[in-house]
């Protein structure tokens, strides 16, 4: 099978059915490692034999791993898998907190940009200082301080974020703040604004 052959059929698997993408949120954004599958029908809140057809059909593509423990069935995400890193982000691009972000993005003000780092959403990594959310624009603290501890409660660790206003932002740019190149130099995920305009930082 060719690549691109191989890249649509993994598409189709992983996207035409309803209970398979709730388990592949399940497995992606949660920060748990493993669940039995009577914790996966409750939290998917689906019949449990349509669980275990979706189980057996991700263990079978290869991007869930299964062991026994006692008498319970324990299903486990594996990193290696080929097409990892692009489900992960199009997952995250898709729901939780950058869907809160994006659904709420009148409310939260008038806002310019919004890039969140790919590292926030690394289950390991739990205990960094750096900027997680960089906000430019006059943004609500209230709001998006219930958004941020509703997600930190989820996702089990500190969100760090910083607020720009757009002539901070310009200025930072314009001077090549270093604040500003060591946001930019992680793996950034721009969910408001303009991609392309937001990391043109003068040379």
């Amino acid at each position: 099978m060719e690549f691109l052959d191989q890249g649509e059929f993994m598409l189709e698997i992983f996207f035409t059915s309803k209970v398979r993408i709730k388990i592949l949120k399940l497995f992606l954004l949660s920060t748990e490692e493993r669940f039995h599958v009577r914790e996966i029908t409750r939290q998917t809140e689906e019949e449990i034999n349509a669980v275990r057809r979706e189980l057996q059909r991700l263990y079978k593509a290869k991007l869930l791993g299964k062991e026994k423990r006692g008498n319970r069935l324990y299903y486990f995400l594996k990193p290696n898998f080929l097409f990892y890193p692009e489900l992960h982000k199009m997952l995250i691009k898709d729901f939780g907190l950058v869907d809160e972000i994006r659904k709420k993005s009148k409310d939260l003000g008038k806002i310019k940009y919004v890039a969140l780092t790919y590292e926030l959403f690394n289950k390991k990594d739990t205990n960094h200082k750096d900027v997680d959310i960089l906000l430019v624009g006059d943004v609500s603290l209230e709001l998006l301080e219930k958004v941020v501890v509703k997600y930190e409660k989820q996702m089990k660790r500190e969100i760090n974020y910083s607020i720009l206003s757009v002539e901070e932002f310009l200025s930072m740019s314009k001077n090549r703040s270093p604040f500003l190149i060591n946001f930019l130099k992680q793996e950034v995920i721009v969910i408001l604004g303009d991609r392309n305009k937001f990391f043109d930082i003068n040379p």
